[in-house]
């Protein structure tokens, strides 16, 4: 399906809203917020408050879930949204989770270090980075915000095409409460906006440059080359379709080769890095 990128969509959870939630679940509420501290949407009348009327009420976690295209492999997806939080630390948090239809049947925490394996997850903004996920808690003074991009996205799965998934991309804001001392408002998203920046195969591209990588698919090892690439350290990874980090290498010249013998037979992503930028080339390894 050809489309023209960036594509851009509106959820400011209001009629006029490029597109809507797919699914709200718990204290997830859509409406004019009316409490002590959220008083106010960003952009009225509605924003996505945990509970319009009432403080967040306590125990579980509950999902408020939407969806987004997805059509080619390498597609770069970015989120912006402005937030406010209103929690006792330690009693409530919230965190952002995706899950790709053609790349893994579980849901993901994002997580700046650990999402995808290798820091595809780019992060601006509002946000705890914690161990395991990059979490929103405590009080801040007025609405702020975040973007997250997914930089370049290896997520083909057997024969299995991003034409064949309409909506192959999906989010969800999670809130889990375990106790609210205090009555807090908990936590309110407004003017949610989705990016599909496209990749065309490459990452934050150098200027001008090229990368070749021959033959693909391959049996046993590939030849790589760049051209239009100004001199200095390059950076070699081949990560998996899952996302793992299978092989580091620097290249040292402008022509390179790498043995994969080793590989199963598989998709993957192959990217080259250095202070001016990346690239990154779809790689089929078939014994």
């Amino acid at each position: 399906m050809a489309q023209d990128l960036p594509i851009i969509w509106h959820i400011n959870f209001d009629p006029v809203a490029d597109r809507g939630m797919d699914s709200l679940d718990g204290c997830w509420q859509i409406g004019p917020p009316q409490k002590p501290v959220f008083n106010a949407a960003l952009t009225a009348p509605n924003a996505l408050v945990t509970d319009t009327l009432q403080p967040y009420p306590v125990g579980g976690t509950s999902y408020a879930e939407f969806s987004v295209p997805v059509y080619s492999f390498g597609d770069g997806v970015e989120i912006t949204f402005s937030q406010r939080i209103n929690v006792d630390p330690g009693e409530a948090y919230g965190w952002v989770e995706y899950f790709d239809a053609a790349f893994t049947n579980d849901r993901v925490k994002t997580d700046p270090w650990q999402g995808w394996y290798t820091g595809y997850i780019d992060w601006t903004g509002d946000g705890l980075d914690t161990d395991s996920a990059l979490v929103f808690t405590g009080t801040n003074n007025g609405w702020g915000g975040a973007t997250l991009t997914w930089q370049c996205l290896a997520v083909l799965q057997g024969p299995q095409n991003r034409d064949d998934l309409p909506d192959s991309m999906r989010f969800r804001f999670a809130f889990q409460s375990r106790a609210n001392t205090n009555g807090a408002d908990g936590w309110m998203i407004d003017d949610l906006l989705v990016t599909n920046k496209g990749c065309s195969g490459s990452v934050a591209e150098f200027p001008h440059a090229n990368l070749s990588v021959s033959p693909s698919p391959t049996t046993d090892r590939v030849v790589l080359e760049l051209t239009n690439v100004p001199p200095g350290f390059v950076k070699l990874e081949l990560f998996r379709a899952d996302g793992a980090l299978v092989v580091q290498e620097t290249m040292r010249n402008l022509r390179h080769v790498m043995d994969l013998a080793a590989l199963p037979d598989g998709i993957y992503l192959l990217r080259v890095t250095n202070a001016s930028g990346a690239l990154a080339e779809r790689l089929v390894v078939q014994h």
